[in-house]
Order: structure tokens, then C-alpha cells, then sequence
């Protein structure tokens, strides 16, 4: 006689197995897997692999590890806006470069690669006044009708300018100032009251029309509005500044 513990199952038991594996694996593929974890000290190592986070519909927000390049794929990392937001690129670092992206495909800053220092883009400008003390600035004007007195010209690194202004007026006379695009010749900084025999900065901020890093101009003009003397103007500094 064959102990019980070494015979043979019969088909009813075999039968009744495969029916608990089936429902285990059923359990396995409908439960939710690696909600939350944490990894130790040790970290976490993914040879030749990328890493590919999705939102909870599926769009892609973060990839790790080969990423596009300009010419084919290339070790790195992107960070995706989201679909409502268009779904572009934000950020990313591809084969050391690092830079960041407008929504519509243009890079708004990178680092400067050559020569392994400071930024690549944007390209801002430095402005110098006079570095001793002055009391009367070099443009003037005794115009009642507005006259462009300085134009700033540069590539378009951002959707507004700021001018400040130094401006004195001479005594019972007064004026306006103000910031236009001389080549729409849409006023983008409206007009700022002047009053007389003003010594003072006055600050103008105006959206700029044209594209990322297209040429573009700013017009300063001043006109008298009372009086008989004139109205002196010095631009201190302008700078691109964010909308």
C-alpha cells in the first residue's frame, strides 16, 4: 500500500488547484501594484532603461534616460507641460545642455556649453550713464506734438520693456512722456504727466509686438504741453521684463 503522503493526486485535486491559481492570478492582475513605495539608501538602478512618468490620463510629464535629440535620441531628461497647456516641452537637458523652453518651442534660457560657463541665452544688454553727477540731461525738446528723443532697439528676449527715464522740465513748464513702437506706431506705454520744472525718473513698462529674438524698437517721446522752456530727457537703463 502507497502511504497517503507520497500517492498521487486525483483529478479532483488537480482540478481544485488550478482553480486557486486561476483566482490568484485574476487577484494579481486587477490589484493595484507599487502604489507607494520607498527605496533605501541603496537607491534604485535602471541599466540601459528609461524611466517614463505619466498623468493620471496618460500623457507623458517626465522621461529619464534617452531622450530626443536634434539628431536622434540622446542620453537626458524632459519635463512635458500638460495637454491643457499644450503638451511642449519645458524643460529638459540633453547630452549636458541644459535649457528652458516657451510653450511654443523657443529657448527662453541655456546654459553656454562651448565654453562651459554662464548663460547662452538670453542675450541681455548692459546700459552706462555718466558716472559724475549731472543736473541738466543732454536731449531736449520744446515740441507740442510728441518727438521720439531716444530709440532702443534690440532682439526680442521678452514680451515687455521697461525704460526709465530721467527727466527735467524747466520752471512754468510742463509735458508728457510716453513709449511707442515706431513701426506700428502703437503706443505701448501710455502717456506719463511731466509737471513743471520736474527733476525726476519716470518708469515705463509697454508690451513689445514681433517674435522671440526678432528685431524690435521702442520709441521715448516727450512734447511739451505748457510753458515756453523745454523738457530734457536722459534713459538711465531698459531691460526686457516678463508679462
Amino acid at each position: 500500500m502507497i502511504p497517503s503522503d507520497q500517492a498521487p493526486p486525483d483529478v479532483d485535486f488537480l482540478m481544485r488547484r488550478l482553480a486557486d491559481l486561476e483566482r490568484q492570478v485574476r487577484e494579481l492582475q486587477a490589484g493595484r501594484r507599487l502604489e507607494a513605495a520607498t527605496i533605501g539608501a541603496g537607491g534604485i538602478r535602471i541599466q540601459g532603461g528609461t524611466v517614463v512618468v505619466v498623468d493620471a490620463d496618460g500623457a507623458e510629464i517626465i522621461r529619464i534616460g534617452k531622450v530626443p535629440g536634434f539628431s536622434g535620441e540622446v542620453p537626458g531628461l524632459t519635463a512635458t507641460r500638460a495637454p491643457s497647456a499644450g503638451g511642449s516641452v519645458a524643460l529638459s537637458l540633453r547630452d549636458g545642455i541644459y535649457a528652458v523652453w516657451d510653450r511654443v518651442g523657443n529657448v527662453a534660457m541655456s546654459t553656454d556649453e562651448v565654453s562651459g560657463q554662464g548663460l547662452a541665452t538670453p542675450w541681455i544688454p548692459l546700459t552706462a550713464r555718466p558716472s559724475t553727477d549731472y543736473t541738466s540731461p543732454p536731449v531736449s525738446t520744446t515740441s507740442t506734438s510728441f518727438a521720439s528723443q531716444w530709440t532702443v532697439s534690440g532682439d526680442k528676449q521678452h514680451p515687455r520693456v521697461k525704460a526709465v527715464v530721467l527727466v527735467q522740465a524747466d520752471a512754468a513748464t510742463a509735458g508728457e512722456i510716453r513709449l511707442r513702437d515706431p513701426v506700428s506706431g502703437v503706443v505701448i506705454a501710455a502717456a506719463q504727466a511731466i509737471p513743471a520744472a520736474e527733476f525726476a525718473s519716470h518708469t515705463l513698462v509697454g508690451s513689445v509686438a514681433g517674435d522671440h529674438t526678432t528685431r524690435c524698437q521702442v520709441d521715448v517721446e516727450v512734447r511739451r504741453t505748457s510753458g515756453s522752456g523745454a523738457i530734457r530727457t536722459l534713459v538711465t537703463y531698459v531691460m526686457g521684463v516678463q508679462s
